[in-house]
């Protein structure tokens, strides 16, 4: 049964494709972030580490590396997956719920599962799916959420296409919500959470930063001075460093 219109209502996670694992844990720490096994999880939203599993080689994720190690999965929240994949139906895509769970807690694979509904959308790249947690409280457990950073949430996603008008309007069909002008001359998703920006750039549309609000800029600023991480920027502007292709920027 379906509840409402299917819109999304804010940015859930971006998934980072890199090479290797255990490296980018380590990188991703060294900016003041307390991965939890593989995700960055936030107040508002998280951050997931995408990698090869040897086991089981992913075709998708090779062709991903193989243009770039970055951000290649932007996901959005909706509160009713049925209206939604109803909705995308009517506007032209082609949208199957798909039912998936993974242990709510890395530590104990035979525990509690999570529970959500995914659709993803196409296997362009960047990939879009839309996401409905099913059991959000054993996604974000309190003992996941904090960080030395002191980052909170996941404020804001960049994308670069040569063709920004282009984009934008397949995000806005996606989300379900229109997009408006972006100050430095594209287009924004203005979400009930988050803001998905696309701006001109060349080639493909890629996703080439994100913004983490952060409730101590200070902290921020000193743990990437602590380990040495090269950054640009101040804090009026947000301190800006560059992950495994990603341009994080901090705003407190």
């Amino acid at each position: 049964m379906t509840t409402g219109w299917g819109i999304a209502t804010g940015i859930d996670h971006v998934g980072v494709v890199v090479r290797d694992l255990g490296a980018a844990v380590a990188a991703w720490a060294a900016l003041g972030f307390a991965p939890a096994d593989r995700r960055v999880m936030l107040r508002q939203g998280y951050i997931e580490l995408l990698a090869q599993d040897p086991a089981q080689p992913s075709a998708t994720l090779a062709r991903f590396l193989a243009r770039h190690e970055g951000i290649h999965v932007l996901t959005l929240r909706v509160d009713d997956a049925g209206a939604a994949a109803a909705r995308l139906a009517r506007a032209g895509f082609t949208a199957e719920l798909v039912r998936a769970d993974r242990p709510a807690d890395p530590a104990r694979p035979d525990g509690p599962r999570a529970r959500f509904l995914r659709i993803p959308l196409t296997d362009a790249d960047p990939r879009l799916q839309l996401i409905r947690h099913e059991t959000p409280d054993l996604v974000w457990q309190e003992r996941f959420l904090a960080h030395p950073n002191r980052a909170v949430a996941l404020a804001a996603v960049r994308l670069t296409a040569a063709d920004p008008a282009a984009m934008a309007a397949r995000l806005s069909r996606a989300a379900g919500v229109p997009v408006v002008p972006d100050p430095a001359g594209g287009f924004a998703l203005a979400l009930a959470q988050g803001r998905v920006r696309v701006l001109p750039g060349e080639g493909a549309a890629r996703v080439t930063g994100i913004v983490v609000r952060t409730e101590d800029g200070n902290a921020a600023a000193g743990r990437l001075a602590a380990g040495a991480v090269p950054m640009a920027g101040g804090l009026a502007g947000g301190l800006a460093v560059s992950v495994n292709g990603v341009e994080v920027r901090f705003a407190g």
